[in-house]
């Protein structure tokens, strides 16, 4: 919806927020009556829960979404620091990552690429470490070698962001070089909304998310996103974030156990209710809009698509091996391009057939496929085969080919060209690793994960066995980290990976959220329920005690000596089981990160399980 056309908002009808209207309406009321019965103390311990519960969430979509970062990251430092296809890489990878807008590549922090780029384009060329664009959070990142958030600023190109600025450095050691950066743009309050900040006002309660001034002024408070309301001696809880720390406040809108007469609690909860049916609404014109601009982007992806494939078939005359066969199917012409491309002379291909030249079972399915197109006389394009060079390395290439005939029609033979394609391939493959796998532990990812899930939940409906989904974060990471390098972190993580599958069997799977944050599924475990938490609980102690034990890390210090540190690190593991589709993925990740939290709050080092396993 263009920004043009305020008749279609007004038109959108308001009878959509109604059930909106009336839920919050039932909750507020709901909410007001039972705050007259609790107690100051029960008041604060409920707030705090609700801020540590959004505060994980708001950690989660901003990890979620600055984790983007990484692939391209990769992608630089095994380039060298000159990346091919960039643009092609960042534009698929960020439908993957949830509140990430645009990704952008700052060799030696000037803003070059960016993607999408029709949107973000006044942004390309900004100098983010000199002159007046310089920017403090990006040489913060710098001089820190840590990815680091900004707080939410009004863009050049509009709206408002935070972001993620990620310090890439090629080589190692001494000869360790600053490359540049890689920002992630994380738009506000879209990140927001899957955190459910509002969740908060609609139980009668204001919220203030802000941090303070990365300088050290603490009298300065930037904030992030606000309920609108004053705060009374606020709950506050602390949203680690890369390179910083946001905090999330909370206190009752009619402050702690202040008793409110019922009219105007049920006025205010009027007026929470006005507000939700008014996001509701707002909501929906966001939503409508966005679909348009996802139309439009079709139509120009598709038309992208067709001016790609006109360039391709003029490119076709211009392939790297122009080659002619007689009617027989052996070589009698091949281009010297040949050479650079097989190591083969033209010479040496001449009275060969082209299945000479791949592996047998390669041979017989290519013959196969062309076996019909030549008996019509017919051209061929794009078929992609594998060839052996001389050495016997295979490659891949794209084979087209027309027919040569008489002036009787007689099939002389074919010419045609071949393309190699080998290098393509493997950047393919390394995509589509990168899209599934985590790229320190090799471990699955969040989607690779989801999609397990969802076979396990279909898997354990039919057999009436349950699984187990264990959902961990690692405790005292972060001052590993602090105090000895990322290095040294992901040394541990890659320790912490190794540990779990020993723990597990093969048909199960561990998975790496992002961060310190690991998740195990367990298949198949018994049909009886108390019989699999018995199951699950050892799984999970076998795991504590695993990973409790001393950790020897490796690593280089300063005068270039190998060095072993010793650490030691306990987890916090939360478990919930499942069978079938009694519940939704989204939902079964939420009651295993909730029973997680559960555990960090009794201490650490301990396993708890949700609380309708426990009530079994």
């Amino acid at each position: 919806m263009s920004a043009g056309s305020p008749e279609n908002n007004v038109k959108l009808p308001w009878r959509k927020a109604m059930p909106s209207f009336l839920l919050t309406a039932a909750i507020a009321v709901t909410v007001i009556w039972r705050s007259e019965a609790e107690s100051i103390a029960d008041e604060r311990q409920v707030a705090e829960r609700m801020a540590v519960t959004h505060g994980a969430a708001i950690r989660r979509n901003i990890e979620r979404a600055l984790s983007a970062t990484y692939p391209l990251a990769a992608l630089v430092r095994q380039a060298n620091g000159t990346p091919a296809n960039v643009e092609q890489l960042a534009g698929e990878l960020l439908p993957f990552y949830a509140g990430a807008s645009a990704l952008a590549l700052a060799p030696d922090g000037i803003v070059r690429i960016i993607v999408p780029e029709a949107e973000n384009a006044p942004v390309i060329g900004t100098d983010l470490l000199h002159g007046p664009t310089r920017d403090k959070e990006a040489i913060r990142a710098r001089d820190t070698a840590t990815l680091t958030l900004t707080p939410p600023v009004q863009l050049v190109q509009g709206g408002v962001a935070a972001i993620g600025r990620l310090p890439v450095h090629l080589g190692s050691g001494p000869d360790r070089k600053f490359w540049g950066l890689i920002s992630v743009l994380i738009r506000f309050p879209d990140v927001l909304q899957s955190a459910d900040l509002d969740h908060l006002k609609a139980e009668g309660y204001a919220y203030h998310l802000w941090r303070n001034d990365p300088d050290g002024d603490f009298r300065v408070h930037h904030t992030i996103a606000t309920s609108g309301d004053p705060l009374i001696d606020p709950v506050s809880v602390a949203v680690p974030i890369p390179n910083g720390t946001w905090m999330l406040s909370v206190s009752p809108v009619d402050g702690w156990g202040d008793p409110l007469n019922l009219v105007m609690k049920s006025a205010l909860g009027l007026s929470i209710c006005i507000l939700a049916a008014g996001l509701h609404h707002s909501i929906e014109s966001l939503r409508r809009e966005r679909a348009e601009v996802e139309r439009r982007i079709e139509l120009r992806t598709r038309e992208l698509a067709r001016s790609e494939q006109r360039f391709r078939d003029i490119a076709h005359i211009s392939a790297d091996w122009i080659w002619e066969v007689d009617a027989e199917g052996r070589y009698t012409f091949a281009s010297a391009s040949v050479r650079s491309l097989l190591d083969y002379s033209p010479e040496e291909l001449l009275g060969k057939t082209p299945f000479e030249l791949m592996p047998p079972d390669e041979a017989a399915r290519v013959s196969a496929a062309l076996a019909e197109t030549v008996a019509a006389r017919a051209p061929f394009r794009d078929l992609e085969n594998i060839v052996l060079h001389k050495n016997g390395t295979p490659m891949v290439t794209l084979t087209s080919g027309t027919p040569i005939l008489d002036d009787e029609g007689k099939l002389l033979g074919y010419r045609g060209v071949d393309r190699d394609i080998t290098a393509r391939r493997k950047l393919e493959e390394q995509i589509r690793q990168l899209a599934f796998l985590d790229t320190l532990t090799q471990l699955p990812n969040r989607r690779l994960f989801t999609d397990r899930l969802n076979q396990a939940l279909a898997l354990t409906g039919r057999s009436a066995c349950y699984g187990a989904l264990l959902f961990m974060d690692l405790d005292r990471f972060k001052p590993l980290n602090d105090e000895h390098g990322h290095a040294v972190g992901d040394l541990l993580l890659l320790e912490v990976a190794e540990r779990l599958k020993r723990c597990v069997r093969e048909a199960d799977t561990v998975a790496r959220f992002g961060g310190d944050e690991f998740v195990v599924l367990i298949g198949a475990l018994a049909t009886d329920r108390a019989v699999s938490l018995a199951h699950a609980a050892a799984i999970a102690q076998d795991m504590l005690e695993s990973l409790s034990q001393p950790y020897h890390l490796r690593k280089r210090n300063d005068v270039g000596n190998d060095i072993t540190i010793e650490h030691h690190c306990s987890a916090s593991i939360g478990v919930t089981l499942f069978r079938g589709h009694e519940t939704t993925v989204e939902a079964l990740l939420q009651r295993a990160d909730t029973a997680m939290y559960r555990a960090k709050a009794a201490g650490r080092n301990t396993v708890r399980f949700a609380e309708s396993d426990e009530a079994v």
